[in-house]
């Protein structure tokens, strides 16, 4: 019986578990098998099958997550499928290579539907690593600090319990990738994890306009385009709570799409088109 293998490599980060771990988990998948997966569906998370000295088959599926290093690989591979995190990266590629592209979004950390308390804006959020907010981090808490805004600085956290617990504590998220959306390449592949991640609890985000967050998930975050802009977003959710609901009640909405089990979905359907 085809089944689904998916295979990762430790050090790609919290892409693997999301891509891998947390999607095989929740179909009953394998992750990295050693054996018995010859006839199945092989999706490779930002990775290749030479990498584990595996044949390149028509069953594979390269998952660029949010990275381009599969355009040169699809260029050698012409045949082979990939697997897009947004329909902005879905035409990057096309654009680029022959290949097959399917996109399958990124699923928020949201599974049990948990909603922000309804409270004031007292707590904004940044996530992940020093490129998710390329401006002066202590900076930005100094000038948030007057007004009576507390920022929480979570890093890069790998394992879901930790994301979830940083969004059932915020109020609102911040982010800013300015200089990275503008680069050609890196650019089109991001993908809008974290937006959706803190609409899935209700919580806006403010945010630098980025393609694939403008295309899905409009009317749900704040563009800005400067720290003045940011600030005044955030003072605008704070003090406007009309707004602030608009925006949460929205991003419930448009999130309810990327939640784990429509997603699994897309990845059973893979096994339906073999």
């Amino acid at each position: 019986m085809i089944g689904l293998s998916f295979f990762k490599r430790s050090t790609r980060g919290a892409s693997g578990v999301i891509r891998a771990n947390q999607i095989a988990d929740y179909l009953g998948a394998r992750v990295n098998p050693e054996s018995a997966f010859e006839d199945d569906v092989c999706i490779y998370v930002k990775s290749t099958p030479e990498e584990y000295g595996h044949p390149v088959t028509e069953r594979c599926y390269i998952d660029m997550v949010d990275h381009s290093f599969v355009i040169p690989w699809a260029k050698k591979h012409p045949e082979e499928n990939i697997i897009a995190s947004t329909e902005v990266a879905k035409r990057f590629v096309q654009n680029q290579t022959p290949n097959k592209v399917i996109v399958i979004p990124q699923h928020h950390c949201n599974f049990a539907r948990e909603r922000r308390r309804d409270r004031s804006v007292r707590t904004a959020g940044l996530i992940g690593a020093n490129a998710s907010y390329e401006l002066d981090r202590k900076q930005l808490a100094s000038l948030l600090a007057p007004m009576r805004i507390k920022l929480f600085d979570c890093g890069d956290p790998i394992r879901h319990g930790h994301v979830v617990e940083f969004y059932k504590q915020i109020d609102v998220q911040i982010m800013f990738r300015m200089a990275k959306s503008a680069r050609s390449e890196s650019g089109k592949v991001l993908t809008c994890l974290k937006v959706c991640n803190a609409s899935s609890f209700g919580i806006p985000t403010v945010s630098f306009p980025e393609e694939a967050m403008r295309e899905e998930f409009d009317g749900c975050f704040v563009p800005v385009f400067s720290l003045r802009n940011i600030l005044s977003a955030v003072w605008q959710l704070k003090k406007d709570k009309h707004h602030y609901q608009k925006l949460s009640e929205e991003g419930i909405d448009r999130a309810e799409s990327y939640h784990i089990e429509n997603i699994a979905e897309l990845y059973r359907q893979l096994l339906k088109e073999d």
